[in-house]
């Protein structure tokens, strides 16, 4: 029989879960394959973007998220969840670089919702790191706008 999923294991995935997402988008940003396919995401993912016109600007971008796990408590005593949904919200400003490569004029602002789907990789547990990883991600843009000129 499994164990029981208890207050310290569901507060360190919160934590693990948290610490898997929220590098995704500096990681982008700063275009980093390669830390990006080996720190977040599993061997095989699917991702789901909106189309978005191509151009050379730099990204930053916060974001909340809400993650979806079971409470380790109450009449429905679980497992350890293998898998967990987490919606978030992010917001991106996006600068042209000037001669210097400094990002200086803002070009656009937008927002759009990540859905992600995580599983937990148990070889990484057994390792010690943070076993969660982004299986699924859909992610839709919500609002934009440009500066005027």
């Amino acid at each position: 029989m499994a164990a029981a999923y208890d207050v310290p294991t569901y507060l360190l995935d919160r934590a693990n879960i948290q610490e898997t997402i929220v590098p995704t988008m500096h990681l982008f940003d700063t275009r980093a394959t390669a830390e990006t396919i080996n720190s977040v995401y599993t061997p095989e993912i699917h991702l789901d973007y909106d189309q978005l016109p191509g151009f050379s600007l730099e990204v930053i971008s916060y974001r909340n998220t809400l993650i979806d796990l079971p409470q380790p408590m109450g009449k429905n005593l679980t497992t350890h969840p293998n898998r967990c949904h987490v919606s978030a919200y992010a917001h991106g400003w996006f600068y042209n670089r000037d001669a210097e490569r400094f990002p200086r004029l803002m070009v656009r602002r937008q927002g759009g919702k990540w859905k992600l789907e995580l599983v937990r990789c148990k070889e990484l547990e057994e390792e010690g790191e943070s076993p969660w990883r982004i299986n699924k991600q859909q992610v839709r843009l919500s609002w934009q706008d440009l500066p005027t000129q």
